[in-house]
């Protein structure tokens, strides 16, 4: 360590940062990366003696902390860089003196920098805002620094390197503490914008850095009233837009819209996931410290109304572009590079937002009732509806679920991008809220009959159209209201079946250029035959040949064993006549399969009525048994079908339940030594 006293570089640097703040330019004009380097260098290599002074410096220095907007966030985090970067420094030149001298002096030696520095940041005139986010910028730097040092040590060290240990436990403990005090002296004083968001970009650089209880040293609104206005200012998500046309086929993006690229620019993007953590401690734990209807209250006045005015614009913005629905083959070579800054902003939005609604659905999934009671229908959720059952999850929560639901449904655009349901982190959220709101069949219909509405006002009468002239948006919008109905659909009376349900599903079943509309139209239906909805014993002749009509083409063999095990299934516990006409159908089908001599599909068929043994009740059971002996017999002896479909059968009477599994194995053994002749 050197006094830095007379180098001259080191001199002009001092006096520009003591400059008023009318000099700024002057020191403006420094490379970003030369001044926060030469800040950390001088600040690490300099005698212990001269620390806290040139901390008071960096603390104080009119000019580097007069920018205003998105320059002060840069100043604040380059700043809290430069700090981090001093640590690293002087930690290696700790190291160098002390590895063969004294290596047990170094905890010691960098405690005392550590603190040289923490009192030069205390020295400010905390009574200004400038200064207080100096400080945290100050302690935020050696926090980030002393964390680079535990998670490199012993990396890639040299042997001296080794022989040296700093305490780091220790002195991050420290630090931690430290910065909870300075987070406390900024965050709960008023501030200028400018101000809040340069020390949201600090906190956004510690959040994984500092325990829970060092970030309550702030109050949970402030952290929300703080984080979730700087997601949606960074994304402009109210101002975003997608302009471009078609032109032989090809969509081309034109100019006027500079979202993505505006968005990208913000010195807060980089930051929007840690930004999104912020906001996710806090709600979460103001969730679990307050009542239902606080908690509630706070997320109407903080956040939810927002994110969904936001999301919706988003939605509207980019549902009437020419980009809606198109993939990357559709879109002009020298439009790809500005779609795919696009759609990294898009799914960056989509992230983030998970973050937030996580805390949200989170908190409610944590504090409702367990076991959910349901109590008997009382709630008219519309005058033409019958009375629903109710649970005792307080209302607040399923008013909260309801409304994390409807703000994915505006951003359905982007999640489909990563398959039907998304990904890990937003299937969490989604289906947590589902299984919050499934418990109330009230709330359930409610959030049903809402989507409806939504999409009958922005696309017409639900199903009136075939899939292939449905527009990308009510197709997208679609695909997530079956989503959510599959979900809710064993809650819903049966008008809302006929009503919208069905409709909604119509255009779908059939139409597999859209496979995700598709699958999840069939899903609905699965799932009204899994509730044995009374909807279903008419639906199941239409349903039944589509099915066998979709095989090869639109269904694979796995799907349609399981479509037609769960019709079958279904149906046994209402009625045999229709569960036998199921049955029935499917044996026609392997007929006629044989007869044109198409042995895949008489074979996968054959495995479906196999496959239906464990399904059926025990009046069917015998019949069922006795047209799949037939289709065994009528294979060669010991081929390699008859084998097959043998221990097809085998494995179904397996699954068998108590009520018939023993007319089944007596059939079994009766029947199995001549299944197996000459094998």
């Amino acid at each position: 360590m050197t006094d830095r006293g007379s180098d001259a570089t080191y001199q002009t640097l001092r006096r520009l940062l003591l400059a008023p703040p009318a000099n700024r330019p002057h020191l403006d004009m420094m490379d970003g990366n030369a001044l926060y380097g030469a800040m950390g260098h001088y600040l690490a290599a300099m005698a212990l003696v001269n620390v806290t002074e040139f901390a008071h410096v960096l603390a104080t220095s009119p000019a580097l902390w007069a920018p205003r907007g998105d320059a002060l966030i840069e100043r604040a985090s380059g700043t809290s860089q430069a700090l981090a970067f001093a640590v690293s420094e002087r930690v290696r030149i700790i190291t160098e003196a002390l590895a063969r001298s004294a290596p047990r002096t170094a905890p010691a030696e960098l405690g005392a920098w550590l603190r040289a520095v923490l009192d030069g940041a205390r020295s400010a005139d905390m009574t200004t805002g400038r200064a207080r986010l100096a400080c945290l910028s100050l302690v935020t730097g050696l926090l980030r620094g002393i964390a680079t040092q535990r998670s490199q040590r012993h990396v890639g060290d040299s042997l001296r390197a080794r022989l040296v240990a700093f305490g780091l436990r220790r002195h991050a403990r420290r630090l931690e503490a430290e910065w909870g005090h300075a987070a406390a002296a900024f965050f709960n004083q008023a501030h200028s914008d400018d101000e809040k968001l340069a020390g949201l970009a600090l906190a956004a650089h510690a959040i994984d850095l500092v325990p829970e209880a060092q970030r309550q040293a702030v109050a949970d609104h402030v952290w929300i009233d703080t984080a979730v206005p700087a997601l949606l200012r960074t994304f402009r998500l109210d101002q975003a837009q997608f302009p471009a046309e078609v032109r032989n086929g090809i969509v081309h993006v034109l100019p006027g819209s500079t979202w993505a690229a505006d968005v990208l620019a913000d010195p807060l993007y980089p930051l929007a996931g840690p930004i999104s953590r912020v906001a996710n401690s806090a709600l979460r734990h103001l969730g679990l410290c307050s009542s239902a209807e606080a908690f509630a209250e706070a997320c109407k006045r903080d956040t939810v109304p927002s994110l969904l005015a936001a999301v919706t614009a988003l939605d509207d913005a980019w549902s009437s572009s020419a980009l809606a629905g198109t993939d990357e083959a559709q879109i002009d070579v020298a439009s790809r590079p500005a779609t795919t800054d696009t759609w990294r902003v898009l799914k960056t939005v989509l992230f983030a937002v998970t973050m937030v609604l996580d805390a949200v659905v989170g908190a409610v999934v944590e504090l409702c009732p367990s076991p959910p009671k349901t109590y008997p229908p009382s709630a008219t959720v519309a005058q033409d509806l019958p009375p629903m059952a109710t649970s005792n999850t307080p209302a607040p929560y399923l008013t909260l679920v309801s409304d994390a639901l409807t703000v994915y449904a505006h951003l359905y655009f982007i999640t489909c991008s990563f398959g039907l349901d998304g990904f890990e982190s937003y299937r969490l959220v989604f289906y947590s809220a589902l299984d919050v709101l499934a418990c109330d069949a009230a709330a359930s219909a409610q959030l049903v009959l809402r989507f409806a509405d939504a999409l009958t006002e922005r696309h017409g009468v639900l199903g009136h159209r075939a899939a292939a002239s449905v527009s990308f948006s009510e197709r997208i919008h679609a695909t997530y209201v079956l989503l959510v109905v599959e979900q809710l659909v064993a809650e819903l009376p049966d008008v809302l079946v006929d009503r919208i349900v069905l409709p909604l599903c119509c255009p779908y079943l059939t139409d597999t250029r859209y496979q995700d509309a598709f699958e999840s139209a069939h899903s609905v239906l699965l799932a009204m035959y899994k509730a044995q909805s009374p909807a279903t014993l008419e639906l199941t002749p239409f349903y039944t040949d589509l099915l066998l009509r979709c095989y090869p083409a639109q269904l694979s063999a796995e799907q349609l064993e399981v479509a037609l095990s769960t019709v079958v299934a279904s149906l046994s516990d209402r009625s045999d006549s229709f569960a036998w006409w199921v049955i029935e159908r499917l044996d026609a089908a392997v007929t006629r399969a044989r007869a044109v001599g198409d042995d895949d599909k008489r074979a996968t068929l054959t495995a479906c009525l196999a496959a239906l043994i464990s399904h059926v009740n025990l009046v069917l059971l015998r019949a069922l048994l006795t047209k799949v002996a037939a289709r065994i017999y009528a294979l060669p002896e010991a081929s390699a079908p008859r084998v097959a479909l043998t221990e097809r059968v085998f494995a179904a009477l397996t699954d068998l339940d108590a009520a018939t599994r023993e007319e089944a194995m007596r059939w079994w053994l009766d029947q199995a030594p001549s299944f197996a002749r000459g094998m």
